[in-house]
């Protein structure tokens, strides 16, 4: 195949549109407002990124989905336990341990270790991140899982 000037030019407008399209979203990134506007416009155009670019952004994206995560299983988490609690407090007064009472051990205890594995996973990833090199997007990524987890947003 014989490479023609046309051909190069429409390479290198690509390429640079790509990096183009990366640097726009990271600098996006700086405030809450706007992450979320780069991860919405990430999530429709994911495809059209070099995949280093791809990983890069995911690292910070899937973190703020896993603060979600997070969040969720500590809900149900709490739920489980409260149902637990409930129950724990008729055995203690003599009640005899039941099918329900077994339930509400196994759920309260998988929803525990859901929520664990979960909040480690979080918990490393958040540890690692500040080594990509952006401190002002690590900053936001932080304040944000921070309000995640409290509830907050």
């Amino acid at each position: 195949m014989k490479l023609t000037e046309a051909k190069l030019k429409q390479l290198i407008r690509e390429s640079m549109g790509l990096s183009q399209n990366y640097n726009k979203l990271k600098s996006l990134m700086d405030t809450e407002e706007g992450f979320l506007q780069a991860q919405s416009l990430f999530e429709m155009t994911e495809d059209t990124f070099d995949p280093k670019e791809r990983d890069y952004l995911r690292t910070y994206f899937d973190t703020i989905d896993l603060a979600k995560e997070v969040r969720a299983l500590m809900l149900e988490r709490d739920a489980a336990q409260e149902k637990y609690n409930k129950i724990e407090a008729k055995l203690l007064k003599g009640a005899p341990i039941d099918a329900e009472a077994d339930r509400a051990y196994s759920e309260a205890i998988r929803t525990s270790n859901a929520h664990y594995k979960a909040k480690k996973e979080l918990d490393r990833r958040m540890i690692v991140m500040p080594k990509h090199g952006n401190r002002k997007i690590y900053d936001v990524v932080n304040s944000m899982v921070s309000k995640i987890l409290k509830g907050a947003i």
